[in-house]
């Protein structure tokens, strides 16, 4: 709005005469392009038994790794440490594979609950909660984090750069342990 517009609008002008307003004019806007969809969508079976999208014989984006695998999505069921839980549940972790996942859970619950300390190891579970997923597994990993301070460089537009990490974590999955068949134990007992 000009000098002019105001003093008009606030009573400021004697002589409106000369003052010429300027009003906006608007086009009618173009319909809207309709954006092509797709023909058609196929679901195709692997034989590891996961459902695959394809479109036009292009592979999907549900397939295993690769650039182009879809994230799923994974939330903290518990965080326990020396068998005592603690109070750390939630929260919304994305990764292509749960122990990614698992790893930015536990990196986050350690720096939380346990800030700088040198040695943390913790047991975490996560249960998968993306949307339209068949599966909704719970997974269970032993994390261990360490004082391990070590630059990575990264190559940036201003040249390289290195970043500091001062942790690094490891983990290993909580298997549930395989009980012996009856009929080993049979055997064993005659």
């Amino acid at each position: 709005m000009s000098t002019s517009e105001q003093n008009i609008e606030n009573g400021n002008v004697e002589n409106t005469e000369n003052v010429v307003k300027k009003t906006r004019t608007t086009k009618p806007r173009a319909p809207k392009k309709q954006v092509a969809t797709p023909e058609k969508v196929e679901d195709v079976e692997t034989v590891d038994g996961t459902v695959e999208g394809t479109e036009d014989g292009k592979e999907g984006k549900e397939g295993k790794g690769g650039k182009n695998a879809a994230k799923r999505t994974f939330t903290v069921l518990s965080v326990s440490r020396e068998g005592k839980e603690e109070e750390f549940k939630g929260g919304r972790y994305q990764s292509k594979t749960p122990a990614g996942a698992a790893r930015k859970a536990a990196t986050q619950a350690c720096k939380i609950l346990y800030g700088k300390e040198p040695q943390v190891a913790i047991d975490i579970h996560i249960k998968e909660v993306t949307k339209n997923h068949p599966s909704s597994k719970d997974y269970g990993y032993h994390a261990i984090r360490t004082k391990d301070t070590k630059d990575v460089p990264f190559a940036a537009t201003a040249g390289k750069i290195s970043i500091p990490f001062e942790f690094s974590m490891t983990l290993k999955s909580l298997k549930k342990e395989k009980t012996p068949s009856v009929e080993a134990e049979k055997v064993t007992s005659a």
